[in-house]
């Protein structure tokens, strides 16, 4: 994260306009995604927890948000992100692999993982107001 922060921050900070393209970008790609995470079957979402875009799409938003060309390099301003990205991703990941050691014994029939995958898509698709707001 701290690689895309560092190169597409200077790139965003000169030109609003396509940090608002990489928003509209990136929500057609979480509906994508939570289409995809609806439909899927036993566990055909795993695959993007490897080349997780999400990521992506986040730290080059807050790259065009967050960084600023004034005082301060580039470098130190993308090593304070990338180190608060760490530090806000730890305990989340932490809740989230909690949260799906508990959903993993519920989720034993076909019925309950479509439920449960359509509800994950649900609420992916309605954070995409989120993104584009």
């Amino acid at each position: 994260m701290f690689v895309v922060a560092f190169g597409l921050g200077s790139v965003v900070l000169a030109n609003p306009a396509i940090l608002r393209a990489l928003n509209w970008i990136g929500a057609a790609f979480l509906l994508w995604l939570a289409w995809k995470i609806a439909i899927a079957g036993r566990g055909g979402a795993a695959a993007f927890q490897w080349i997780n875009p999400r990521s992506w799409l986040v730290c080059a938003s807050a790259a065009g948000a967050y960084l600023h060309a004034g005082p301060g390099s580039a470098l130190a301003q993308g090593l304070v992100l990338g180190a608060l990205f760490i530090l806000a991703s730890l305990p989340c990941c932490f809740v989230w692999l909690a949260f799906g050691a508990t959903a993993q014994r519920f989720l034993h029939s076909d019925r309950a993982r479509r439920t449960f995958n359509i509800a994950m898509g649900a609420l992916l698709a309605a954070s995409v107001g989120l993104v584009v707001r």
